[in-house]
């Protein structure tokens, strides 16, 4: 609009108009190029026209679920060394292919990845399958879980023995030395059967073991441990021997930086999953090694001379974390409730602590006490009741280093002598009276009283008599609370108490010996050492290296004992066994 003044002026200040119709005009207007690819695929459809081959295959997938397998099926098939790990692309064969990992193949493994990118998922994928396409009587895992409990959800698995970690310090042993027992006992039923490997053996004599793996999961965190050296030595065994035995080795690590040389060099198959620090890949796979993609469980393996991509499998269908353990969990137990067979031993393990009336109700411990055995605990190794034998033993020397071990033996103790007193008379020598809540329990009590000590060496000379006549006396226990003051306070002769411990069982009488280790142990005191002469089974709380009760050698090194644990000797203290008894460790 043209003013008064010849001068220009807006009609309106709103130009909004105009702006849309110039976005409109915008948004309708198309290149050539688009305007021919549109008309061409419009052709396309319209003639139902064939696409041409592409010249390579989609990506790998970032989630990829296991193939299903009926395990049920399989379990009544042969056995196999081989099961689904992967989705493996093979580029040059135009060709993604499930990778079947197999032990007879693949043979000692070891997978890398830094933290989250899946190497525990490739072990529950892994033992997963081959607990499906294998029954427990062909196929049996040991599971060490140095990790975060990647493992747990299979330990009920029941083609599992047991499954340790580091902090369980006397479990792992025993792990240990069972994998060591295992490959000791196949080399030594091999050599009598003049065979040189697991297919032989079965062949030769028509029967069938199982396939041991052994399986570690973030074995980096046992690079600082203490136990590292006692692990290693047991793997190298595994990874020099077991192949032809048919035991395995497949474990995880972040890095190899730190694993032994000889361990390395006895891996036959190196499987890298994501790894943070590119030039712990060069370290793992040479030169030959392909760009790597920050996906869980995408890794890359050596097959027929040429580095492919893999894409670990999840254990089972579901896409999320919480999913897949939790029907982990229900596919482990409808596996278990479906196997009625033999399974794999689990490990003997003694609980730290344990309650005096569970203890008395060990169907092995009733047995003990309805023979006459004074059972006082339980042996690390095997779990077996360890205690006194009276038709064995001459007599029990106890020996305890501090006031709480004392307390929680005699708790014991009182508690086996109450089972026995339907079948053995019961004495206890109390000379200073400290027991004297407990004197109830026995038909006869001793203490510093001088008609008690008359009548006790009485007592004692009246089986020895006995025995010397070939004569029996009323079947009896005594409990002497207290060497060195049974010594002060009754004058007796060493050569008399000899001959009374010696002949006494003879006619029926068996002595069990209380006294502080530091004084039957280590005095010089004229009696302390004619006990130590004359005992052949003891019971000592005392570290070996500290104690002149106990023949065998230990370390200084060794820990203290709890106050629940105890050394129990036979054989004059050459045969020894660790255990635990009742109470508070």
């Amino acid at each position: 609009m043209i003013n008064d003044y010849g001068q220009t002026e807006l009609l309106t200040a709103d130009l909004s108009e105009d702006e849309v119709v110039q976005v409109t005009n915008q948004q309708a207007e198309k290149t050539q190029l688009e305007a021919i690819v549109d008309q061409i695929a419009a052709i396309a459809t319209e003639t139902k026209a064939v696409l041409p081959d592409k010249p390579w295959l989609p990506p790998l997938a970032t989630v990829i679920a296991t193939p299903q397998i009926d395990f049920k099926t399989n379990w009544q098939q042969p056995r196999t060394t081989a099961a689904p790990l992967g989705l493996l692309d093979v580029p040059s064969k135009q060709s993604q292919i499930t990778f079947n990992f197999d032990l007879e193949t693949q043979g000692n493994t070891l997978i890398y990845s830094s933290p989250g990118f899946g190497k525990t998922t490739a072990l529950q994928t892994l033992l997963m399958n081959f607990a499906k396409e294998n029954t427990p009587a062909q196929m049996q895992f040991n599971l060490l879980d140095f990790g975060t409990n990647g493992l747990l959800p299979l330990k009920d698995l029941p083609h599992v023995a047991d499954l340790v970690n580091l902090e369980q310090v006397e479990k792992l042993t025993k792990m240990l030395q069972r994998i060591r027992e295992q490959l000791d006992d196949r080399k030594q039923a091999f050599q009598q059967a003049g065979v040189a490997s697991l297919t032989q053996y079965e062949m030769s004599t028509k029967k069938q073991l199982p396939i041991i793996v052994n399986v570690i999961d973030s074995y980096d965190a046992a690079l600082e441990d203490q136990q590292r050296d006692a692990i290693d030595s047991t793997l190298m065994q595994v990874l020099r021997e077991g192949n032809s035995l048919g035991i395995y080795l497949v474990m995880t690590t972040s890095r190899s930086s730190g694993i032994r040389m000889a361990m390395l060099s006895n891996m036959a198959t190196q499987l890298p999953l994501f790894l943070i620090d590119n030039d712990e890949l060069r370290n793992i796979m040479g030169r030959e090694y392909i760009q790597q993609q920050a996906f869980n469980g995408r890794g890359q393996l050596a097959v027929d001379e040429q580095v492919n991509a893999i894409q670990i499998y999840t254990p089972n269908p579901e896409t999320e974390t919480l999913a897949i353990l939790q029907r982990l969990k229900e596919d482990v137990t409808v596996m278990a409730a479906s196997w009625q067979g033999e399974r794999p031993s689990v490990l003997p393990i003694v609980p730290s602590e344990f309650e005096l009336a569970a203890f008395n109700h060990d169907q092995r411990v009733v047995e003990w006490v309805a023979a006459g055995k004074l059972p006082f605990g339980l042996a690390l190794s095997d779990t077996a009741p360890l205690g006194f034998i009276p038709d064995q033993q001459a007599f029990f020397l106890i020996a305890h280093s501090t006031e709480e071990q004392l307390a929680n033996i005699q708790k014991v103790l009182f508690a086996q002598f109450k089972a026995l007193a339907k079948t053995k008379a019961l004495f206890i020598v109390d000379l200073e009276s400290e027991l004297k809540e407990q004197h109830d329990l026995f038909n006869q009590v001793f203490t510093n009283d001088l008609e008690d000590i008359a009548a006790l060496k009485q007592l004692m000379a009246d089986y020895v008599q006995a025995a010397t006549e070939n004569r029996r006396l009323e079947s009896a226990i005594m409990y002497i609370a207290d060497l060195e003051q049974f010594f002060k306070g009754t004058n007796f002769n060493l050569a008399d108490f000899k001959l009374t411990i010696q002949k006494g069982r003879q006619a029926g009488l068996s002595i069990i010996i209380q006294s502080p280790e530091n004084y039957v142990g280590r005095s010089f005191d004229p009696y302390a050492p004619g006990i130590r002469e004359i005992v052949s089974a003891r019971l000592v709380m005392a570290k070996l290296s500290e104690t002149n009760l106990i023949q065998a050698t230990g370390s200084t090194m060794a820990g203290q004992l709890a106050e629940n644990e105890a050394y129990y000797f036979e054989s004059k203290g050459r045969k020894y066994a660790k255990m635990r008894f009742a109470g508070q460790k």
